[in-house]
């Protein structure tokens, strides 16, 4: 019964018009307004609203544009007292590597996921009612469920990409303090300690942006099968599909 009375009221504020030029109503925007208006009902529909509970912060912390960068004058010149060719060119091919990177993948992978964020509720021309006596608590348990494995998976990959990220920050600025030290230190073994802490600092610093870049395109992945299963939902209770998967 309290399913029923659930969607028999939901029914009109699903029914998002885009005739003639209208504007769109966003997802927020469409289950807010059906929180305004049945109340007793708060909360419900929670998981068509956002992903994750602090999904205001995440996206904050992707809008910062990249700047953690190896500092390749100070690097060039620390360089000049290596003696072999090929440990040079190590250090040069890695930190252009790893500069390139910041610039072409991260900060542009940033801005997709800022981006798949922004999820308008792509309905038109909705003017069926609702049959609310074909959708069943299981369904709507099932809806939960499924955005329930988004969010964890989600939830994962942005922890690794928190994690990675000060990672990186750690070891670029490490690697920036070495080049400078070793420039300066004339005592051999000192030296010989800084290079080997660069070499295995540099290594690190590569391999976990490679692991960064991994995790956010994961957690874009599921921004977009999440933004495609909140039309799937949607479709379902407007009675467009017979079931809440998606094929």
């Amino acid at each position: 019964m309290r399913s029923i009375l659930f969607l028999t009221l939901l029914s009109p504020l699903l029914f998002v018009q885009a005739i003639n030029g209208e504007e769109k109503r966003t997802f927020s925007e469409t289950v807010n307004k059906f929180y305004n208006e049945v109340k007793p009902m708060k909360s419900k529909l929670d998981f068509m609203l956002q992903i994750t509970k602090n999904i205001n912060e995440i996206k904050k912390n992707f809008e910062v544009p990249v700047s953690d960068f190896i500092n390749n004058e100070a690097r060039d010149e620390c360089l000049k007292t290596f003696l072999y060719d090929d440990i040079r060119k190590f250090y040069q091919e890695n930190d252009d590597l790893f500069n390139k990177r910041q610039t072409e993948k991260v900060n542009i992978l940033n801005t997709e996921f800022c981006n798949a964020l922004e999820s308008p509720n792509k309905y038109e021309n909705f003017s069926e009612s609702i049959d609310a006596k074909r959708v069943k608590d299981t369904d709507l348990k099932a809806m939960q469920t499924d955005f329930t494995t988004l969010q964890k998976k989600f939830n994962s990959y942005i922890d690794n990409v928190y994690k990675l990220k000060a990672s990186n920050k750690a070891d670029v600025g490490s690697i920036n303090s070495l080049y400078n030290n070793i420039l300066k230190t004339r005592n051999s073994k000192t030296k010989a300690i800084m290079i080997k802490r660069l070499e295995t600092t540099t290594d690190r610093l590569v391999s976990e942006q490679t692991k960064l870049i991994g995790n956010i395109r994961n957690a874009i992945s599921i921004l977009l099968k999440y933004n495609q299963q909140r039309i799937t939902w949607t479709e379902f209770l407007i009675k467009m599909t017979d079931s809440p998967k998606s094929d």
